[in-house]
């Protein structure tokens, strides 16, 4: 067992063939659930990515915990932060730890990250994989039992590229993976180029709070969704804002999920020729300020 008070990680130049961890590397476990390996960082784990650096992997705010007979974990009592200015990231930026199973893993074993806020800062540079904001849960065994947990995410792209999805909250994938947002998401897009969709929740895990969205900017050229169909659900509401000032020019071809879209006083310009409402409520009018939605087709035959 380790206890650490913060760590801070900075890379501005040069390669990293693998991946970049702002918390602890975990890994092993007892001979029973009861016992095994652990990291405790009592406070916050920050990385970040400047300049011209090649990340060849993934970017992690969180730990890494794999390979257990017992239990394997991770707590963070801070905030787990990845800030990323310039370079290039070739795999996924997350702003908590990863659960990762192995062959070797003990039938009853346990992989766990556990956090408190988690947030990701998108300013520059290029992601050529998928932004999440909280934790990342993966199975491909089935023996170990994974679990990601983080009371709060926050992500806010303001200057980046990224090649892939974003999502607000955690990711899962495999049989006894799950992830967990305890509290609130948030999620802010300023400016910037997003190539994929865009997603408030989580794929894979659950949401106890409210999910928010607020769009003032940027070019997102895939959809918006509330959630995708592995979300476990909200326990409370998914809200989507456009927040622009002045008038906006996007290519989102889909808005899908929400329990409010409220456009808040700016022109929004669908470029993508047809724009899709579905699931949805929409909000044209805030403090008796009129708002303007304009595309080619607007399909809301689905609200």
């Amino acid at each position: 067992e380790a206890t650490i008070d913060s760590t801070y990680v900075s890379i501005s130049g040069g390669t990293v063939t693998g991946d970049v961890q702002g918390g602890s590397y975990v890994v092993g476990g007892g001979k029973n659930e009861d016992s095994g390996n652990s990291s405790t960082i009592t406070g916050d784990a920050t990385v970040v990515i400047s300049g011209n650096a090649n990340i060849q992997g993934s970017v992690y705010g969180g730990s890494w915990v794999n390979w257990a007979t017992g239990t394997a974990a991770s707590y963070i009592g801070g905030t787990s932060t990845v800030i990323v200015e310039g370079g290039t990231i070739a795999g996924n930026v997350a702003g908590g730890g990863v659960t990762y199973a192995y062959s070797g893993d003990g039938e009853n074993s346990k992989l766990v990250s556990e956090h408190e806020a988690t947030e990701v800062r998108l300013i520059g540079g290029t992601i050529q994989g998928s932004v999440i904001g909280g934790g990342v849960a993966l199975d491909n065994y089935g023996k170990a039992t994974l679990s990601n947990t983080v009371s709060e995410t926050s992500v806010v792209i303001d200057g980046a590229t990224v090649e892939g999805d974003i999502i607000a909250g955690g990711y899962a994938e495999g049989q006894n993976a799950e992830t967990e947002v305890m509290g609130d998401v948030s999620l802010s897009i300023v400016s910037g180029t997003i190539k994929g969709d865009v997603y408030g929740g989580s794929i894979g895990g659950s949401i106890g709070g409210n999910s928010t969205i607020s769009i003032s900017g940027g070019d997102i050229q895939g959809g918006v969704y509330a959630a995708d169909v592995t979300t476990e659900g909200f326990l409370g509401s998914s809200i989507l804002n456009f927040d622009n000032e002045g008038a906006l020019d996007t290519a989102i071809t889909a808005i899908n999920g929400f329990d409010e879209v409220n456009f808040n006083g700016g022109t929004v310009n669908f470029t993508s020729g047809m724009v899709s409402f579905a699931n949805t409520v929409i909000n044209m009018t805030v403090n008796g300020e009129s708002s303007t939605l304009t595309a080619e087709t607007i399909d809301n035959s689905a609200t």
